[in-house]
């Protein structure tokens, strides 16, 4: 089974309320779509409702160990809950049950950009795991801005800058790649550029008034 249709647009707007509720209301209906249990886990533990996640993705487990897109999900709720080594475990054990899994490539190297000290080592092995997770999905605008974030620790702005307008193009709705951008031309005194590009967020993200914020003290 697959996720249904009406919970797509909210998953991507990051409207996780709607999509919970759609969610629910199609498990009730079909219980037995694991697609979508696993599917309404991740998005519980966006809303940090990290309790109900569990209960969806720990009767998985324990009927298959081994079910590496369930070992995934416990993998991104040990993260949220600050426990990356137990994370990684459960990662690389989903990886090596079943290597097709962007979110977990994608998790896996968000995790390796995000910590402490990134070696030239540890750099490759997160674009790796990043650049693999949009092979496999790619729309994968998460990745993408991942490796802004990558690019930016390594102090390649051009490349940064490339992976924003990538991750725009998949999702126009990222605030976060538009800001992130929107710093670098300030930076560089390119105003025009500035407003043009906020001009085109709030274009697409009508209520995000933090960009007429920023149009209003640019003007």
């Amino acid at each position: 089974m697959t996720i249904p249709v009406s919970a797509q647009q909210p998953l991507l707007e990051g409207q996780l309320e709607e999509a919970a509720s759609i969610l629910r209301a199609h498990l009730k209906e079909q219980p037995d779509d694991r697609e979508s249990t696993l599917e309404l886990a991740r998005v519980l533990l966006g809303l940090e409702q990290f309790d109900g996640s569990e209960s969806l993705f720990t009767p998985l487990l324990e009927s298959n160990p081994k079910d590496a897109q369930a070992l995934g999900v416990r993998g991104l709720w040990h993260q949220l809950n600050g426990n990356e080594e137990a994370a990684r475990a459960d990662y690389e054990k989903a990886l090596s049950i079943q290597p097709e899994q962007s979110d977990v490539q994608y998790n896996l190297g968000r995790i390796i950009v995000h910590q402490d000290e990134l070696s030239e080592e540890d750099a490759k092995s997160a674009e790796s795991y990043l650049k693999r997770a949009l092979e496999l999905e790619p729309n994968h605008f998460q990745a993408q801005f991942e490796l802004a974030a990558l690019y930016t620790r390594q102090f390649d702005t051009i490349k940064a800058l490339e992976a924003c307008e990538k991750t725009i193009h998949l999702n126009p709705y990222h605030l976060r790649a538009y800001l992130f951008m929107g710093e670098v031309f300030s930076a560089a005194g390119e105003i025009d550029g500035v407003i043009k590009l906020y001009k085109a967020g709030l274009l697409n993200n009508p209520l995000a008034h933090i960009f007429r914020d920023e149009l209003i003290r640019l003007y």
